[in-house]
């Protein structure tokens, strides 16, 4: 999963994740522990390189820190 962003106020989660969802992206939301919302685009990628790819892409229309969440139970795309 790639993460987007982390939001302190719901509202804005939930704007980012339905223009994530529209885009075509499976959307994983979440509360992390340290209270922020969380929203992450799941990404099929077997290879490095691959990642790399969509990481770049994202990041032109995300500018924000993306990063990369592995090993995360994932219970609630949409």
């Amino acid at each position: 999963m790639i993460i987007l962003g982390s939001y302190s106020k719901q509202t804005y989660a939930d704007q980012t994740a339905k223009e994530l969802v529209n885009c075509g992206f499976k959307v994983y939301s979440k509360k992390a522990s340290n209270g922020f919302n969380r929203n992450a685009v799941y990404v099929y990628c077997p290879e490095k390189e691959e990642l790399d790819v969509q990481l770049n892409e994202l990041n032109k229309k995300y500018p924000n820190d993306i990063w990369v969440l592995i090993g995360e139970k994932i219970d609630n795309i949409s």
